[in-house]
């Protein structure tokens, strides 16, 4: 699962954020020429049963992966077209996270990805796993742009963890790690 979305990410050095700047501003400009429709939703892997039957468990994974989406909940907030996202949840199918998809779909004002689009975030909540006490997550934020043949993205895969005490699981889960990376910028000077 790590080793798909890390591919897909092209994580390969720190510093990503230095050298897309440019990018946020095509970010914003994109959604301008496209149709609004249904964001798109991509299903990383199955959902252990104990943290479908959970529903604490799921809402501290919620809290810790909205909190990691401050910016583009704040770039939602001030925009006032949909833009191309793809949400990654670990279930697509049980009424509880598809739920959990709509409400993403409207904090975020996300669509479904078209052909035609030169940029896309990915946003949500990656592969989850239970071991012992102890339940563990990864956040993806990312964004890819569209180049002459190929596409180019930068992103980041945040670890976090919880431990269940008792009859409840811990506030706020902590943040274990990460990774960030990019790939070269579309064009760059001789």
């Amino acid at each position: 699962m790590l080793t798909y979305l890390a591919s897909r990410l092209r994580l390969r050095r720190p510093g990503w954020r230095l050298r897309i700047a440019p990018v946020w501003m095509v970010i914003l400009l994109a959604p301008l020429l496209s149709d609004p429709v249904q964001a798109q939703a991509v299903r990383v892997s199955g959902l252990p049963p104990e943290v479908a039957r959970d529903s604490v468990l799921v809402e501290r994974l919620l809290s810790a992966t909205f909190a990691r989406l401050g910016d583009y909940l704040a770039f939602a907030a001030l925009d006032t077209v949909p833009r191309p996202i793809e949400i990654v949840l670990p279930d697509t199918v049980s009424a509880q996270w598809k739920g959990v998809l709509r409400q993403m779909e409207s904090a975020l004002r996300a669509r479904a990805p078209m052909a035609s689009d030169q940029v896309i975030l990915t946003v949500g909540l990656g592969s989850v796993r239970i071991v012992g006490d102890t339940a563990f997550a990864t956040i993806v934020t990312s964004v890819r742009w569209r180049c002459k043949n190929d596409w180019r993205s930068g992103g980041r895969l945040t670890y976090i963890a919880g431990v269940r005490r008792e009859n409840s699981w811990e506030y706020p889960f902590r943040i274990t790690g990460g990774g960030a990376g990019d790939s070269l910028p579309c064009s760059f000077p001789n």
